[in-house]
């Protein structure tokens, strides 16, 4: 695993931006270094979506207040 790619990867993408909402996929080094770059890039909305197997639907985590 390659965690400083993933950080500059996400890095360049929130250099962009300053709101996303995430779909998580369960990729816990990838999902780490997304919310290290949003943090570092100053992003100021950050929602993470998360699967919920009970309703079939995704829920959603605002991390926003985190960054």
């Amino acid at each position: 695993m390659d965690f400083l790619n993933h950080f500059t990867v996400a890095s360049a993408f929130f250099s962009k931006i300053k709101e996303c909402t995430l779909y998580v996929t369960g990729l816990t080094t990838l999902l780490t270094a997304t919310l290290l770059a949003a943090e570092k890039a100053g992003v100021e909305s950050l929602v993470l979506m998360h699967f919920d197997r009970e309703s079939g639907k995704y829920l959603p985590q605002d991390v926003s207040a985190l960054l």
